[in-house]
Parts: C-alpha cells; structure tokens; sequence
C-alpha cells in the first residue's frame, strides 16, 4: 500500500497525505481524499474548469481496495472520499480495523449495499457513507458504533430501512447526523423516548416527507444549533413547534410548500446567523421585528408571495462594505439608499455585480472596477440614479465578442448595464431611435461615425466582424434631442464641436454655455420601466472608443 502511494504521487498530480507515529513510525492515517473541481460562485471560466477537472482525473484511486490494506494494524484514520471506484462493494473486510476512529468513505462511487461488518468499528468516532449509489436494508449493525459522533448518510437509499430512527437512537454520543436525499418519507418509526440529548446539527433535507407531524420528534431537540429541512414537502404554516428550538443558528426551510405569514416568534431567535426560507408560498409582510434578529448573517425570503416594503430597520448598506477586499459576487434587491462611496474602492475582482431593479439613488462616482473574467457581469438598471456619472473603463477584449451583433444580443438578452472601452481608436456607436426613460431604444440600426465617415448597418448589422479605426480627431457627433443629464465633459474635442450636437438635452458646460449649475435631489421611489420596443429593452447602454478621453453622461 505505501509503495502504490508513493508510485501514484511520483507519477501524477496527488494532493493526499500519510501520517506515521513519531516514535514508532507506524502509518497512524491514510488521507487518500481526492479533490474534484468546485465552482463556489458559479463564474469559473471554462478553462479553469477544464484544468482542474484534469487534475482530478489523474489524481483520483480507482480499482479494488487490496486486503494488504489490513497491514497497516495501527491505522485510526482512513480517508478514501471522491476517488472512483467503479461501482465495486464497500470491502467486508474494513470492518476488522478495529483502531479506526475515522473512516470517510462518501463520494468514491462504491456500489451496493453497505456491508454490516462496519459495524465491528466499536472505537468509530466519524463515519461518511454519503454516496448516491449505496443502500442498506436496516441500520442495526450501528448499535455496535456507541463512540460515534458524527454520522452521514447523505443520499444513501433508506427505503427499506424501516425502522432506521430506533437503530440511530442507540447512538448516545451522537453530534451530527446528516441524512440528505435518502428517501425518507411519511410517519417515522414510534420510538418510545429520544436520546439525542448531544445533538447539534441535524439534515434532513431533500426526503420525502409532507407533514410536519412526521417529525414531531425533531422538535424536542432543544440544543440543535442547525436544522436543515430544506427540499420536502412540508405544507402549510411554519410549525409552531420550532418556537421552542431558540439555540437555533442556522435554520434552512427553504424549497418547501410553506403557504403562512412568518410567525412573530420566529423574530424572538436572537441567536439564529442563517434563516432560509427561500422558495415557499409565505405571504403577508415582514415584521419591524426582523430587527431582532441581531445576530442575522444571512436572511433569505426570496420567492415568496411577501407583501409590503421591506422594514428600514434591517439598515442602510453599511459603509463597511469597502472592507470586503476579496469579494467577488454581490447581489443587492429591495434597496433604498445611496452606495457607500468605500464600495468604489474594492478591487477589481468582480465576477458578478447586480444593482438591479433597486431604488438606490445618489452620485456613481469614478468607478475603478473592472470585470476581468470572461463571464463577467456588471447590472446597475432600474434604479434612481440622479447625480454625474464619470467615466467607466472596462477590458472588453476578453470579453471574447466576434462581432457587434453579438454585443447588443448581450445586451438586449441581460436587459442590464454593459459599459465598455474598446481599443479601436475614434470611433463612437450611435444607436438610433428615440431614447425613452432609462434609454430603451429600438435597435432599428447603428450608426458607425469613423473618420468623418457614416456608415450605417440595419439589416447587415451582423455581418460587422472587425472595424479598422485610425487614431485621428473626432470629427462628429451629435446627441441632440436625447433625454442626457449632467456636465460635459472637459476636452478639447467635445468643446470644438458645434452647440446644436447637444441641444435637447438637460446638459450644461461649453460648448452649450460657460456657467451654469445644476442640483440633484433624492428621487421619486416609484421606479419607472421603460417601454420595450420589439422586444428589446436596453435599460443604459454606452460604449467608449480609446480616444484619449471617456465620454460620460447620465441617462435619466
């Protein structure tokens, strides 16, 4: 076994470890975990998918465990999680490693039904059999386990373990019981008294249970800190029996069929960091009473049928949000406030920025982001923006567009705000067509000015591949008639242009006068749509050349 190890780890990409004794040098645990790609934010390019995909696939252990495996008599820690091993049996013969205290089998694509000899692991503390190609027919061999403390089953089949409540209540020290997707449904086995007294985190999600009288018992466990009963079936109102259940700091009822008003008990959990209740039919308003919640992380209310404005008392967007350096994906709904001006500074990390359909109004100042990812998102539509806004750069390069039709299909399909810079030297896109409120524009065609040229494409747009711009002077634009607010900018170019190319406008500065103010003031809440021509909806859409300045207006 050590020189199968040690081979695997010469010859490929191998992340696992083996600890010895210090003394005696005996193998005292085998970490043979393999570690497959994850994608936490959903934003990971293909070719890193791709890169660690194959990394994986050369590093993971597949084949049959071989008995010699048994040598190693002083082993207490064996690790096999996420390798492949092709559908084959759990080995009877584990169940003779007597010293084992942890055994994490999960994820490795065994087969079959789980073998009772496990059973003989009496100094078992950890055990993972989660797989979803396993089953059992009863759980009695787990009174032999009576140290366990931490139990997965997660997506084993339980169907015909029927009385597998009373064979888990015999495990007095247990802390952790995850049973996720393992086809548990309707009333559970009678059980004539509960001895989870130490547990603390309890998953039940993903069954088939429909009613919450089938788990009457769950709700007796006064000192779980995590209850997950996400993805049932459960009907009607949130039991009044988690009331009770105040150590409670993460509580997921989340895809459920939940049709009540939050209860006003549920504010009284002070304790509780994560509520999910994601995905039901709760109707009625939230409570000024959410305020209680003050040691909410994470608050999810999100599909719902919930009425009314959402409390002010759940704050403004702190201005602490300038400290998260590392974040990368942010999604912002129901808001009414200004952006803290720290927010600007984060870096340019961003995979994913929604601003959304808010009401967030107040000054977008020079905005330093920059969406560096070729999946990259930036949305800030639909809000009550009043104030300048600056200029904006964006690599659109790596954006990986072939053609100009493919932009505006980006465009039209997110309905969201796209700003770009694009190295291809003075040229400015003109989209014609009455601008309405929030600039939703009929894309009857696009008016390319290159070089004191026009050029239009209506029907051809798509074949636009490439456009060969020199860096020369800007020789037109015109702006007239639009619905463009703010000052322009300051630049050589702009004020040789002649007045009647910005008439029209709320617009203020040379070449229209020398001195002039204007004042912005806190929006109207009710946030407008636009109308949608054809079916295309463009909420703000602005792209600057490489010109040696960036042209930017607000569009209200």
């Amino acid at each position: 076994m050590l020189r199968f190890v040690a081979s695997k780890a010469s010859e490929w990409p191998f992340s696992g470890s083996i600890v010895c004794h210090n003394v005696t040098g005996h193998v005292q645990e085998l970490h043979l975990r393999s570690f497959p790609p994850v994608d936490d934010d959903g934003f990971m390019s293909n070719n890193e998918w791709q890169t660690q995909l194959e990394a994986y696939e050369k590093s993971i252990f597949g084949g049959k465990i071989n008995p010699s495996l048994l040598d190693l008599k002083h082993l207490i820690y064996l690790d096999l999680s996420y390798n492949n091993f092709n559908g084959t049996q759990i080995p009877k013969f584990l169940g003779s490693m007597k010293r084992l205290r942890y055994l994490n089998l999960s994820n490795a694509r065994f087969g079959g039904v789980i073998p009772h000899q496990l059973g003989n692991l009496s100094n078992l503390h950890y055990l993972n059999l989660g797989d979803i190609n396993l089953y059992v027919m009863n759980l009695q061999w787990l009174s032999g386990l009576p140290l366990l403390q931490h139990l997965d089953m997660s997506f084993v089949n339980l169907s015909q373990a029927s009385d597998w409540l009373p064979d888990i209540n015999k495990l007095p020290s247990l802390l952790e019981l995850r049973m996720s997707g393992c086809y548990l449904s309707g009333s559970t086995p009678s059980t004539p008294s509960i001895n989870f007294s130490s547990l603390v985190t309890l998953d039940l999600s993903y069954n088939h249970f429909e009613n919450t009288s089938n788990i009457l018992w769950v709700f007796g466990l006064h000192n779980l800190v995590s209850l997950d009963l996400s993805g049932n079936q459960f009907q009607g109102p949130i039991p009044i029996d988690l009331q009770n259940m105040t150590s409670l700091r993460h509580l997921d009822l989340s895809w459920n069929i939940f049709n009540s008003s939050i209860p006003n008990w549920l504010y009284n959990f002070s304790h509780l960091e994560f509520l999910n209740l994601y995905y039901n039919h709760l109707q009625g308003t939230i409570s000024s009473s959410i305020e209680n919640l003050t040691s909410a992380i994470s608050i999810d209310l999100s599909y719902n049928e919930l009425g009314g404005k959402v409390p002010r008392s759940l704050g403004p967007i702190p201005e602490s949000i300038g400290n998260l350096s590392s974040l990368r994906f942010l999604y912002l709904d129901g808001i009414l406030d200004t952006v803290p001006h720290s927010f600007w500074n984060l870096s340019s990390q961003f995979s994913y920025l929604n601003f959304s359909h808010n009401r967030i109004y107040g000054e977008i100042p020079n905005i330093p982001v920059i969406l560096s990812t070729d999946s990259a998102v930036l949305d800030m539509s639909s809000n009550n923006f009043t104030a300048y806004l600056h200029g904006l750069d964006i690599d659109f390069q790596a954006w990986g567009f072939s053609t100009f039709a493919q932009i505006i299909s980006m465009v039209t399909s997110q309905k969201g705000t796209r700003y770009m810079s694009v190295p291809f030297g003075s040229a400015l896109f003109v989209i014609k067509g009455k601008q309405q409120y929030y600039m939703s524009v009929p894309f009857e065609s696009v008016l390319l000015v290159i070089k004191g040229k026009f050029l239009e494409y209506s029907t051809t747009l798509q074949l636009v591949k490439f456009l060969k711009v020199c860096q020369d002077v800007l020789s037109h634009l015109n702006l007239s008639n639009n619905h463009l607010t703010g000052r322009i900018p300051s630049s050589t170019q702009l004020q040789s242009l002649d007045a009647s190319s910005f008439v029209g406008n709320n617009l203020f500065g040379p070449p229209l006068c020398n001195n002039c103010t204007i004042d912005y003031v806190k929006p109207n809440t009710e946030n407008e749509r636009s109308k949608d021509f054809g079916g295309l909806e463009v909420d703000w859409f602005y792209v600057s050349m490489a010109l040696g300045f960036v042209v930017g207006f607000w569009v209200v």
